[in-house]
């Protein structure tokens, strides 16, 4: 960190500014340097988090595109079984309850 780098104001209740200065003492950093670390390593977790979140929503997707996939085959399947058998001459869908 430069002497030049952006500065802000930050209040803090007495019992946090004392943890803080705590921390930074048994970590031979100043406070600015200590507050600086536990940003960053939060900034990290977060970033980690959301990356982890969106590559799990990106496997959900893979999942259900896939469970439909299979789905629509079965249907395929069963219209060719039925057409073969003279037992349906198209499958229409399936009906809902409130049909």
């Amino acid at each position: 960190m430069a002497r030049d780098d952006p500065q802000t104001k930050l209040r803090l209740p007495p019992e946090l500014k004392a943890w803080v200065e705590a921390q930074a003492a048994e970590n031979g950093r100043s406070v600015n340097a200590e507050l600086v670390w536990m940003i960053e390593f939060v900034k990290r977790e977060y970033d980690a988090a959301m990356k982890a979140q969106s590559e799990d929503a990106a496997e959900t997707r893979r999942i259900a595109e896939r469970a439909l996939q299979v789905a629509e085959e079965a249907k395929a399947r069963w219209e060719q079984i039925a057409r073969d058998n003279g037992m349906l001459p198209q499958f229409k869908g399936f009906r809902s309850d409130a049909d």
